[in-house]
Formats: C-alpha cells, sequence, structure tokens
C-alpha cells in the first residue's frame, strides 16, 4: 500500500496507547494522530517519534468527553479522514461497589462507552476509501471464565458494553469494508493496572503495543468482530 493510512489513537498520552503510537509510527504508510488530555504527555510523544524515527506524530490535547460532533467532523476534515480508528482511552475508579455515586458511574461511562461509541458513529461516514479498521482496547475482566477483581464494577460495566458494541458494529458495517475488532488486554504494566493490583503485571506495554501493529498490519483486515485476548507475555 503506498497510500498514506490516517490512524487516530485515543488516550495516547501514556501506557499502551504512548506506545502505539511509537510503534505504528515507524510504519512507513501510517500518519499517527495522538490523542491525549495531557499537552506534556504529548510533546514527550512527540519528541520521542522525532528522536527515534525522524518522523513526526500529530497530536490534539483536551478531553475528549468534549469535544462536539461539529468538532470531531471539523477534525476529520482537516487531517484527511481516518482509515484506522483506535479507542483505547480509558479511565477507572477504584471503590467498593456500594459507595461507587452516580456521578463516578455517568463519568466512566461517558469515558469508556458513551465517547467511543460517538466517535465511531461521527467517523463512519468520513472513512476513507477502502478498507477500514476499528479496534477497540478492551480487557480480559470481562471475559467468562476470568477471575473478576474487587472494586472497579463502573470499570468493568462499561468495558462489558464496549465490547457488546464492538459485536454490533462488526455485524452492521460488515457490508462497509469495516473490520471492527477488540484486543482485551490482560494484566499490563501501566499506572492504570497499578491502581487495581499491587501483583506484578504479566506484560509490558511495549510489548502489547508491539503486537497490536502486527495484528493491525496482517490479522486486523482478515478479521471482523474478533475478541483476541493478549495475556500471554
Amino acid at each position: 500500500m503506498n497510500n498514506v493510512m490516517k490512524c487516530i489513537i485515543t488516550g495516547a498520552g501514556k501506557g499502551v496507547g504512548f506506545e502505539m503510537a511509537l510503534a505504528l509510527n515507524k510504519v512507513n504508510n501510517y500518519e499517527i494522530h495522538a490523542l491525549s488530555r495531557s499537552k506534556d504527555d504529548l510533546l514527550h510523544l512527540k519528541e520521542l517519534a522525532i528522536k527515534n524515527d525522524n518522523k513526526s506524530i500529530y497530536t490534539l490535547s483536551g478531553d475528549i468527553n468534549d469535544i462536539t460532533q461539529q468538532q470531531w467532523e471539523a477534525y476529520l476534515r482537516e487531517i484527511g479522514g481516518v482509515d484506522i480508528l483506535i479507542l483505547n482511552a480509558a479511565e477507572l475508579i477504584v471503590k467498593p461497589l456500594s459507595e461507587t455515586t452516580n456521578d463516578e458511574w455517568q463519568r466512566i461511562f461517558k469515558t469508556n462507552f458513551w465517547t467511543p461509541l460517538n466517535f465511531i458513529n461521527w467517523s463512519i461516514p468520513m472513512f476513507n476509501k477502502g478498507p477500514k479498521q476499528i479496534l477497540i482496547i478492551g480487557t480480559i475482566g470481562v471475559l467468562p471464565n476470568f477471575k473478576q477483581l474487587p472494586n472497579i464494577a463502573a470499570y468493568l460495566a462499561s468495558k462489558a458494553a464496549l465490547h457488546c458494541l464492538l459485536e454490533s458494529y462488526a455485524v452492521e458495517l460488515k457490508d462497509l469494508n469495516f473490520h471492527c475488532n477488540l484486543i482485551a488486554l490482560g494484566s499490563t504494566d501501566t499506572r492504570m493496572s497499578a491502581q487495581v493490583t499491587q501483583t506484578a503485571a504479566k506484560q509490558s506495554p511495549q510489548k502489547v503495543a508491539l503486537y497490536i501493529k502486527d495484528y493491525l498490519l496482517n490479522e486486523g483486515l482478515n478479521n471482523n468482530g474478533e475478541i483476541k485476548i493478549v495475556n500471554q507475555f
């Protein structure tokens, strides 16, 4: 492929999202657009990208929950559409279920479900021609036969809803040349995981990012509706 592939990554300021942006920036025809709340994190990302590959990453800072449909569509027009949309941004609250307030539930669902839903719906008519990829970063914590952890009910419920959303989009968009898949991450060495458990994480964000890069380049365009478990590193 010689055409430039516009790749948007949310939650790219830290952890897996940060490493994904760096890993995918190494693909010659990928143009990376990284979103994060933190300007400082995005500046660091850009500096590393130029240092490592002499290739810049385009960035947009701010709270994704504040972006309106009009702003998102204007953003996509400005960057030239989208070919790959990676929804990685997530929010976590560690609190007993009985103590989690309605406002906290709403905030978690806004970040982890409603905003991804909006971004997908707003982006569908603005995807470029050719194969289209939507990749959601989920968690093995909502899959059957995985032991549940306490005090993260809002996070898990919002992610479970996102998993269901992915499967519905895979069915409804398949005739439009969309490939909608989900990476279900296991314990990964990130700040978010450290809030949940003191147990040493099984996998590094760098290795996870390389796996996702390989998935997008090789498996993603051959699958639709797949929930891929990444918990073996």
